[in-house]
């Protein structure tokens, strides 16, 4: 698998804004995961990040039900929501809490986020979190320590953009 070549740009953790959170590098691949055609993007910015710094994993699967032959997001209004959700939560994660949105795989009617955090968050406080900002799709989530990011390094059995 090749992954498309984007300049690395390294984040300062300690110093970072907002503005650095959409600053940052995103890689983008086509491919399959888990049997399912996949479209994977994947923050590159994060590369050089100890990943022992952020041994929790906030996985949110965000829900569509509209898909073409695919499985991909086959309404534009659908993708709308999906992305907006998106956005609202690796935001409010990344304000509160730091979190690295470090990975997203749209497949078979879930985008799945994988947001790295430095400390583990109670569930109930990641539920409360997510339904202050109203979203826009259907979800579920999970809290999970991993400290390796596995779900980083995982990349499509073929086709790269």
């Amino acid at each position: 698998m090749c992954w498309a070549s984007n300049q690395r740009e390294i984040m300062l953790l300690d110093n970072a804004t907002m503005e650095d959170f959409h600053n940052q590098k995103w890689e983008n691949a086509h491919g399959v995961v888990g049997g399912q055609a996949a479209l994977v993007r994947r923050n590159i910015s994060l590369a050089d990040v100890p990943r022992d710094s952020h041994p929790y994993t906030l996985f949110v699967s965000l829900l569509y039900d509209s898909r073409n032959e695919d499985g991909f997001p086959s309404d534009e209004d659908e993708l709308s929501r999906l992305d907006r959700t998106e956005e609202v939560i690796a935001e409010k994660f990344w304000a509160q809490h730091q979190a690295l949105f470090g990975l997203a795989i749209t497949s078979d009617g879930t985008r799945d986020l994988f947001l790295f955090l430095a400390r583990s968050i109670d569930e109930d406080v990641a539920d409360a979190l997510i339904q202050e900002l109203d979203p826009e799709v259907d979800y579920d989530f999970q809290i999970l320590e991993d400290p390796r990011w596995e779900p980083y390094d995982i990349l499509p059995d073929d086709g790269a953009d």
